[in-house]
């Protein structure tokens, strides 16, 4: 049975018969099949940049999880046909590219993409800040996040390099806290 094209909860929605906590949904964040100017996503035509700040923008929106469908997803729509990801890379043409999958299977494995890496990373952000807020509060680590640009899901610096030199600013403060 289809149950819905959103989160629900325990009563309607994609995951009305899995979610053991009833507003689960209200605590997490989702993203799916969405390409617009500022969201976050793994698609294949959207930067990295815009894939590694997910932790930031978890973090700041306080969100417990994350939810994205694709891992390892080989087949078309509705899984009437298995497609070889090296060479069909949007689920027989109904999902962006880059959706279904971030890692490429091989004999007896998986071998991690690009955009898989990237994902890790979102998330070391995320615990990162995690590990920032344990130290000077959350409500330090917000302000930071708001002074250096990222103030939600859509307000956010676009540079990589930006990026790379804010996260050593994190490590930085969470290293002389530590002394």
């Amino acid at each position: 049975s289809f149950y819905g094209d959103f989160l629900g909860n325990k009563g309607f929605g994609a995951n009305a018969k899995y979610a053991s906590d009833p507003y689960w949904a209200d605590k997490a964040a989702n993203n799916v099949c969405k390409i617009e100017n500022y969201l976050s996503n793994r698609f294949f035509c959207i930067p990295p940049q815009r894939s590694r700040v997910l932790g930031m923008q978890l973090y700041i929106n306080a969100s417990l999880g994350f939810l994205h469908w694709g891992f390892n997803f080989y087949y078309s729509y509705l899984s009437k046909r298995k497609i070889d990801p090296f060479s069909e890379t949007d689920a027989d043409g109904y999902y962006p590219s880059g959706d279904a999958f971030v890692v490429y299977p091989t004999k007896d494995s998986a071998t991690p993409s690009l955009r898989y890496m990237t994902m890790i990373e979102a998330f070391q952000d995320y615990r990162a800040l995690k590990t920032l807020e344990s130290l000077i509060r959350r409500e330090r680590v917000v302000a930071l996040l708001e002074e250096n640009g990222v103030k939600g899901l859509s307000s956010y610096p676009r540079d990589a390099q930006w990026h790379f030199s804010f996260r050593q600013k994190i490590n930085h403060l969470i290293k002389n806290e530590f002394h």
